[in-house]
C-alpha cells in the first residue's frame, strides 16, 4: 500500500481542478457552426482596386491579408476545442486541457498568427473635414452602415473609373477592420465612429483592432459553450425535432484550428 502525504493529496487536487473542464464532455450535443467574418470575400474585393490602389493597400498593416488564401472554418475542430476549455481561467484568455497539458492561447499568439501589431492603446484621433470623407463619397454622409453595405460599396467601384486612391483604400481598410476582424451578426451595423477615425488614417493604422478582434473572439466562444449541454437539452425537451445547436462565431477563430490537430 502506498501512503500519500497530505501535501501530495493537495497537489493532486489542484491538478484535477486545473484540468476540470467547462463542459461535461460525456454529454455530447450536436452543433452546427457558421462564421460571421467576411474574410473569404476579401481577395475578391481587392479585384475592385486599380493597380495603384492595390500597391498602397499592400503597404498597410493589414495589407498582407490580400495574399492569404481563403481558409475554411472547421466547425468540428472549433467544437472539439471548446469542449477542452478548462473551467478556471482568466476572462481574456483561452486555456485548453489537451492530452494532460494546459495550452494557453493569448493575445500575443493571436497577433503572431494573423501578423498584426499588438497595439493595446487607442490613439487620439483628430477630427478631419468631412467634405471628401469615405462616408460622404460612398454613403452620402450616412454612417449607419451594415457589413453587407460596406462590401457592396467596394464591389460597386469600377477599377477603370477615376476615384481618389486614398479614399478607396480607406474604404477597404474599414472593411478589413469591421467586416473581417470585428464582424458580429450580419444585421449589426459597423461602429459609426470608425468613419471618423479612418479619416485620420495614420492613427487609424495604429488602432488596436487586433486586440478588439481577439477579445471579441474569446468572449464569443466562451458564451457559446457556457451552460451547455443543458441549454441544448432544454430546447430539445420543448422541441423534439431540434437537431443541432446553431452557433455563429465572431472574429477569426480559424487561428485556433492548429491546436486541434
Amino acid at each position: 500500500m502506498v501512503c500519500t502525504s497530505p501535501s501530495s493529496l493537495a497537489e493532486a487536487s489542484k491538478r484535477r481542478m486545473k484540468h476540470q473542464l467547462l463542459v461535461n464532455v460525456k454529454s455530447h450535443f450536436p452543433t452546427q457552426y457558421s462564421q460571421a467574418t467576411y474574410f473569404g470575400k476579401l481577395r475578391n474585393l481587392l479585384d475592385s482596386m486599380s493597380i495603384s490602389q492595390r500597391e498602397v493597400f499592400k503597404k498597410l498593416p493589414w495589407g498582407h491579408f490580400a495574399k492569404i488564401p481563403e481558409f475554411q472554418l472547421s466547425g468540428q475542430i472549433v467544437h472539439m476545442l471548446l469542449l477542452w476549455l478548462v473551467r478556471q481561467q482568466p476572462v481574456d484568455k483561452l486555456w485548453f486541457s489537451i492530452r494532460g497539458k494546459i495550452f494557453k492561447f493569448m493575445f500575443k499568439d493571436f497577433c503572431e498568427i494573423i501578423n498584426l501589431s499588438a497595439y493595446t492603446i487607442k490613439p487620439t484621433f483628430v477630427k478631419k473635414n468631412e467634405k471628401g470623407s469615405v462616408a460622404n463619397i460612398f454613403f452620402k454622409g450616412n454612417k449607419r452602415v451594415s457589413y453587407q453595405e460596406l462590401k457592396d460599396a467596394i464591389e460597386a467601384v469600377n477599377p477603370k473609373k477615376r476615384i481618389d486612391t486614398l479614399a478607396f483604400v480607406k474604404l477597404t481598410s474599414l472593411f478589413v477592420v469591421d467586416g473581417v476582424l470585428l464582424t458580429r451578426d450580419h444585421d449589426t451595423k459597423i461602429n459609426a465612429d470608425h468613419f471618423d477615425w479612418v479619416e485620420d488614417f495614420e492613427n487609424f493604422q495604429k488602432y488596436p483592432c487586433a486586440l478588439e478582434s481577439y477579445n471579441l473572439m474569446v468572449s464569443n466562444l466562451k458564451s457559446l459553450i457556457r451552460g451547455q449541454p443543458e441549454k441544448f437539452e432544454a430546447v430539445l425537451a420543448k422541441n423534439p425535432g431540434y437537431k443541432n445547436a446553431k452557433f455563429t462565431v465572431w472574429s477569426l477563430p480559424h487561428v485556433l484550428q492548429g491546436l486541434g490537430v
